[in-house]
């Protein structure tokens, strides 16, 4: 017979803790789900966040977003919401991500190349297989 009180999922970790990892891990679905959209889309989105959109580095607030949760990608594997597979195309990602910013081209970051650079259809790929992929439900059937 259950008393009624829910058991914290994670112990020894707050309930305002676990939902603000659940938020953070929320914001890395879906900035991977922004990297998996087709050109046009990611621009519409851009303007509508009011990104400066027609010029050189405009777009590069798609890896922000995604950078921006990236750096958590070990607790969120710790909590046991990725795994390895899931987590290892993540990283991917990033580093795909990373060789862009690397690149001494600032055109990566130009809203042409969200249309034509094969980097940027590398990372809407991996984003896709990402997305297609996860076990969001974390094996519950």
């Amino acid at each position: 017979m259950s008393s009624g009180v829910q058991q914290n999922p994670m112990p020894g970790v707050s309930r305002e803790e676990h939902r603000t990892a659940a938020r953070l891990f929320l914001g890395l679905v879906r900035a991977t789900a922004r990297l998996a959209l087709p050109a046009e889309v990611q621009l519409d989105y851009l303007r509508k966040i009011g990104a400066k959109i027609g010029g050189v580095g405009n777009v590069d607030e798609l890896a922000l977003e995604f950078d921006h949760v990236f750096g958590l990608l070990a607790e969120f594997e710790e909590m046991g919401w990725l795994t390895d597979v899931e987590a290892a195309v993540l990283r991917e990602i990033d580093s795909r991500l990373t060789r862009m910013s690397d690149s001494r081209s600032d055109r990566v970051w130009s809203c042409e190349a969200l249309h034509d650079d094969p980097s940027w259809s590398e990372v809407r790929f991996l984003a896709a297989q990402f997305l297609t992929k996860a076990d969001f439900a974390g094996g519950v059937e």
